[in-house]
């Protein structure tokens, strides 16, 4: 492969995306080397395994398109020759991410055919490059095939919660042992713990999400000595855990709370449950990151960090200590009452060394610019912010764009921003912008402005190397009768 080849490759796969998606196709027929370039890429992550059905003659699968949606026909078992363009196109494959069934039912014949043939004519994988692969749907018929699919160059492997013939996936898993990097796991019977008790397997695992377990179990996990990033997913009732003790820091740590969290959380403070755990498991960590069900309580939030930021200071590196925090991230599902937080409540954070900060989940709309700045003083050395970016909130916004300008010039390593904020002036001088040329995406929740020109031209000044603007979420449905601005959507428009 010539090194134009090469560097063309990897242009392809930068700018490919599901924005483009559709028009990649077209390139193959321009002609042989854009061809070669872009079925690599096209072919490389794949969301389905039914284009390999393509690949084999008509007498063996019928295909043909109804309403839009292809339909087969399974006649019989392909033979060795008629693998030509299987063995042609699967090596190409280096990752299959799922959203549903990444094999519909009346496929599985076909697929279990060609299963079947390329097993008694090659020794090799099925899909040989293929480095990860990502199941989300409990009952994806691909896992049955999982243990002819796993080989020693699978990386990365997520599981779906509940799926069928999960268990006997990581029986499979511990019987081989790939070098896994990455694993999302998330059953409840006992091949977790099983896979628990024999983790020294995988030496190289440095990411994984599992079940909490019991203390013993737990003791065996982090005492992984390649383990960095742990994810703990918390279902129904807390287990009774002793404290855990910690061998090494984590780079993340990541606590999800779902099942029956749902109903308790309405009857008692969430951040009870989260301060407990985090004493029972006081891991040593940079990144700590909290996902919720719901909650209730917005208040509750203020003193959660009120009380993490109190915990003591240690030196070293075996048990947590917000003094080693350098990014929080609280998440929560569903938000009862959108009341906004009180105008103070980051400030217990103030204290850390914080660089990033996601807070996107609540109602920010009381900051206003004089908070933004105290905000943004205190932590110059933010490289993200989110604040209450992932819900429209009735509550009009405080901040004006004079905020937004502020947290710019106060925060010159920002390279990530979401900001709830009114599209008015406030206090703004033109002639005094500050620009910030990391920023390529904002996230915003604004009343649009009745001054187009002039937004466009602050954007355009402060932010010149940004490409997307997010203003609300994809299923948010915003009525013309919002009382923040009744001409809200032609607004958007002008944006």
């Amino acid at each position: 492969m010539s090194l134009a080849h090469e560097l063309v490759l990897e242009i392809f796969k930068y700018v490919y995306d599901d924005s483009i998606r559709c028009s990649f196709p077209n390139l193959v027929q321009l002609n042989w080397a854009y061809s070669d370039l872009t079925l690599t890429v096209l072919w490389a992550e794949l969301n389905s395994l039914e284009p390999l059905l393509h690949l084999m003659p008509e007498d063996v699968v019928e295909r043909h398109s109804v309403d839009g949606q292809w339909r087969y026909t399974i006649h019989r078992a392909p033979s060795a020759l008629q693998l030509e363009w299987f063995y042609i196109y699967a090596p190409l494959i280096r990752a299959i991410k799922s959203f549903g069934p990444s094999i519909n039912y009346d496929i599985i014949d076909g697929f279990t055919n060609i299963l079947h043939c390329h097993t008694l004519a090659s020794l090799s994988p099925l899909l040989l490059h293929l480095n990860r692969l990502e199941l989300t749907y409990s009952r994806d018929p691909l896992l049955q095939f999982i243990p002819h699919i796993i080989h020693g160059g699978v990386r990365s492997l997520i599981l779906p919660h509940r799926g069928i013939l999960v268990g006997s996936v990581v029986s499979h898993l511990l019987q081989t042992t790939p070098p896994l990097q990455s694993l999302v796991y998330m059953s409840l019977d006992e091949s977790t713990n099983d896979f628990a008790r024999n983790i020294h397997l995988f030496p190289s695992l440095h990411d994984l999400t599992i079940p909490l377990l019991e203390a013993s179990d737990m003791q065996i996990v982090v005492s992984h000595p390649s383990l960095q990033n742990l994810t703990l997913y918390i279902f129904y009732v807390l287990p009774l855990l002793q404290t855990i003790t910690f061998s090494h820091p984590l780079c993340l740590l990541s606590f999800v709370f779902r099942g029956s969290f749902a109903a308790d959380e309405l009857a008692r403070d969430s951040w009870d449950i989260v301060m407990t755990t985090l004493c029972q498991f006081p891991a040593p960590c940079r990144q700590l990151s909290i996902d919720l069900s719901c909650m209730s309580n917005g208040n509750a939030l203020c003193n959660c960090l009120q009380l993490l930021a109190d915990e003591p200071n240690l030196l070293h590196d075996t048990i947590f200590s917000p003094s080693n925090l350098m990014h929080i991230h609280v998440h929560a599902n569903t938000i009862l009452f959108s009341v906004p937080l009180p105008r103070n409540f980051l400030q217990p954070l103030y204290r850390l060394l914080l660089t990033h900060v996601d807070l996107a989940s609540f109602n920010m709309c009381y900051l206003d610019d004089d908070d933004l700045y105290v905000l943004s003083d205190a932590m110059p050395q933010l490289q993200s912010l989110f604040l209450g970016t992932l819900s429209y909130w009735k509550t009009p916004p405080r901040a004006s764009l004079s905020g937004v300008a502020t947290v710019l010039r106060n925060c010159p390593v920002l390279i990530g921003l979401g900001l709830v904020f009114s599209c008015s002036l406030g206090q703004l001088d033109f002639e005094f912008l500050p620009v910030n040329r990391s920023i390529t995406i904002l996230n915003v929740r604004v009343s649009p402005p009745y001054n187009n020109h002039a937004v466009a031209y602050f954007l355009s000044r402060s932010l010149p190397n940004l490409c997307r603007t997010y203003i609300e979420p994809r299923q948010l449905r915003v009525h013309q009768y919002n009382h923040i601005l009744h001409d809200r959507l032609l607004h958007f428009k002008g944006w």
